[in-house]
C-alpha cells in the first residue's frame, strides 16, 4: 500500500538525490527552489498526474495565530507537540474541509501561501 499518491511519489520521497519532498505538519508537496532559498508547492504527481491533497498551510497558522498571536515562531517549544507533527490534522479529519474553508477565505492565503522560507528551513539546510 501507497503512503502517497503512487509507488513513484513513495520512492522518489525517499530519494535524496531526487527534488521532491514532503512537509507532513502542512501537508504540502514542493520543489526546493536553490537559487532564492524558497520552495514551491506541486499540485499534482509528476509521475501518475493525480491532484494531490490540498495544502493545510492557511489552517494551520490559522490555528496558531488564533491561539498564540501572529508573532509566535513555529519551532516554538510553547507549541503542543501536536502541532509539531501531521498529528494536529489527522486528529481532525472530520473537519478539515470546514477548517480550509474558513481560514482560506478568512486569510486569502495566509502570509505567502506556498513560498516557504522560515518554515521550511529543515527542508533547505
Amino acid at each position: 500500500m501507497n503512503q502517497h499518491c503512487c509507488e513513484w511519489m513513495d520512492s522518489f520521497l525517499q530519494d535524496d538525490s531526487i527534488n521532491i519532498h514532503y512537509d507532513e505538519v502542512l501537508r504540502e508537496y514542493y520543489v526546493i527552489i536553490d537559487e532564492c532559498a524558497a520552495v514551491q508547492c506541486i499540485f499534482y504527481c509528476p509521475w501518475c498526474g493525480v491532484k494531490l491533497p490540498a495544502s493545510l498551510r492557511d489552517v494551520y497558522f490559522g490555528l496558531i495565530w488564533e491561539k498564540y498571536g501572529d508573532d509566535v515562531d513555529v519551532d516554538c517549544e510553547l507549541l503542543p507537540i501536536e502541532m509539531r507533527s501531521s498529528a494536529w490534522w489527522k486528529n481532525r479529519k472530520e473537519i478539515i474541509t470546514e477548517l480550509l474553508e474558513k481560514y482560506h477565505n478568512a486569510s486569502e492565503g495566509i502570509k505567502g501561501r506556498c513560498l516557504m522560507l522560515k518554515t521550511m528551513n529543515s527542508a533547505i539546510s
